[in-house]
């Protein structure tokens, strides 16, 4: 079969146009019709009858058919776009159409480009920031460096001094300072300036960024190396009651201000005089004491009477004198100021109270307007005479009448807050066994008064608190038997209280119940033989 001859496809030769509609909104209405068409073309027919500036992207290609009866021109323009996946973009009066992988890689590239952007500002803005940074520290830096060395200037140089002290004791007071200054024992290292202040580096972004770096001042003198070498400490020596000061020159003017005013000063004595005493408890009735109440008495103008000793639940009283009193009842009607401003009424023979008692340790009961219950055996009690009743004259009283045996009478001397200590007794041999062979060892057993005095100055009275402490460790019949050829160590028998007192420069603290006695009666006889 021949072969068919070729089809030539030409554009048709275009009818006369049609009269143009009146325009719609403001837009001229176009009519075309096209046969593969070139989109190019179409593009550019469309600018020319809009009258808009438009440029066709490299990547417009392809042909269409296209028939289109009175539209405007921008609607015929977006069927195009939309049927051959174009897209326009607008700026300034210029429309681009390009393809929309196009539109996509240059969207992409410009947000890389605008991410670069971005990011080399914030570069260039942390950059400068840092540089103003290290710029500000190191003038703070320097700043610091000027302020610590002007206090140093203020203090002076290091300076050794070693003082005498002539009442205080110098470990007690070089821990205080060491507490006051905050210095550790073992001392610390001087404050120090370097040679030389480091020099203030100018930015790198100083020039771009219009940042003034300051100008290195010079560099300041610092004191000798071989001052600072040594640390600020502060020493004790016993041998010779000093202590040793290391420190700036304007503070040890301070420090040794204040050991002279404040710490090493002359404290008050306190003299103590002790009487201990062995009487029997029912003699004690005689001078006015009683062992074994529960109550308070008190009197203003500097006389003070410690407990009650009634067997009356009478509630407590106060009389016009002054002299509070707990349960009065009729076997002590007495209880009242005499005249003359004297404590209690006296007889007129044995010049003691009558009724009452002026001292009253109590050793077991309920304190108040209770009455007194339960015994007073095997306590330690402690109670308050006032000024004017004169205990020792009392107990010589006894004495003469062999009711009373004296123990000891000590006295002793000590500063305020210092320990006074009064101890009486005995060291009990005893032997002990060990791979080295036998040796003696030694058990206390003693009565020990310890009191530690704060003097306290209320205007013109003088007041002494006491931390009292006694201590009555004596020798039992007890024994312990340990099943070895060495004796028994003796049994201790332990008696111990400790109380802190206020009193008056001149009024006693009593205490009973210190030490007992047990007093028993044997009978031996023959049941029934012996009764007769």
């Amino acid at each position: 079969m021949p072969a068919a001859p070729p089809l030539r496809v030409t554009q048709a030769t275009p009818a006369a146009p049609p009269a143009t509609a009146a325009p719609t909104n403001g837009q001229r209405l176009i009519s075309f019709d096209f046969k593969d068409a070139d989109v190019v073309n179409l593009l550019r027919i469309l600018a020319a009858e809009s009258n808009k500036n438009i440029v066709i992207g490299d990547d417009v290609k392809g042909k269409m058919s296209i028939a289109l009866r009175n539209v405007p021109w921008d609607l015929a323009l977006d069927i195009i776009l939309e049927t051959r996946g174009l897209r326009k973009i607008e700026k300034d009066g210029v429309m681009r159409i390009v393809s929309s992988e196009q539109l996509i890689k240059e969207r992409e590239a410009s947000a890389r480009v605008e991410e670069a952007r971005l990011k080399a500002e914030s570069d260039v803005r942390t950059k400068a920031a840092e540089a103003q940074l290290k710029e500000q520290e190191a003038i703070d830096k320097r700043r610091a460096a000027e302020a610590a060395y002007a206090e140093l200037q203020a203090r002076g140089p290091l300076r050794e001094e070693t003082i005498r002290l002539s009442y205080a004791d110098p470990e007690e007071i070089a821990r205080t300072l060491q507490g006051i200054l905050g210095i550790p024992p073992e001392g610390i290292k001087a404050q120090t300036v370097p040679a030389g202040f480091p020099p203030i580096a100018e930015p790198p972004f100083s020039a771009l960024y219009g940042l003034q770096p300051q100008q290195v001042p010079q560099p300041l003198a610092s004191p000798p190396s071989e001052v600072l070498a040594k640390g600020i400490t502060i020493r004790a020596h016993k041998p010779t009651n000093s202590i040793f000061i290391r420190h700036y020159e304007a503070d040890l003017e301070r420090i040794k201000k204040l050991i002279r005013e404040r710490l090493d000063v002359r404290l008050p004595q306190v003299k103590i005089e002790a009487r201990m005493e062995i009487l029997d408890r029912d003699d004690l009735f005689a001078i006015g004491v009683q062992w074994g109440g529960g109550g308070v008495l008190q009197s203003n103008q500097n006389t003070v009477m410690v407990g009650r000793g009634f067997t009356s639940s009478v509630g407590n009283t106060t009389t016009s004198g002054g002299i509070g009193t707990v349960g009065v009842t009729s076997p002590n009607p007495n209880l009242v100021l005499g005249a003359g401003g004297t404590l209690l009424p006296v007889t007129s023979t044995t010049g003691l109270p009558l009724g009452g008692n002026l001292v009253n340790l109590p050793i077991s009961g309920a304190l108040g307007g209770g009455a007194v219950t339960g015994g007073g055996a095997g306590g330690i009690a402690f109670g308050i005479t006032g000024s004017r009743y004169n205990v020792n004259l009392a107990l010589e009283a006894l004495r003469l009448l062999s009711k009373t045996r004296t123990l000891a009478r000590p006295e002793v001397v000590t500063v305020e807050n210092g320990t006074a200590s009064i101890s009486l007794g005995e060291e009990i041999p005893y032997a002990t066994v060990s791979s080295a062979g036998t040796s003696i060892q030694f058990k206390e057993a003693v009565l020990r008064l310890d009191v530690i005095p704060t003097v306290i100055r209320e205007g013109d009275v003088t007041k002494i608190k006491m931390k009292v402490t006694i201590e009555n460790n004596s020798r039992s019949n007890t024994t312990v038997n340990l099943g070895t050829s060495a004796g028994a160590p003796p049994v201790i028998n332990k008696r111990r209280a400790q109380t802190e007192v206020l009193i008056t420069e001149g009024e006693r603290l009593v205490i009973g119940g210190v030490t007992t006695n047990l007093d028993a009666d044997e009978t031996r006889k023959i049941p029934l033989f012996g009764d007769i």
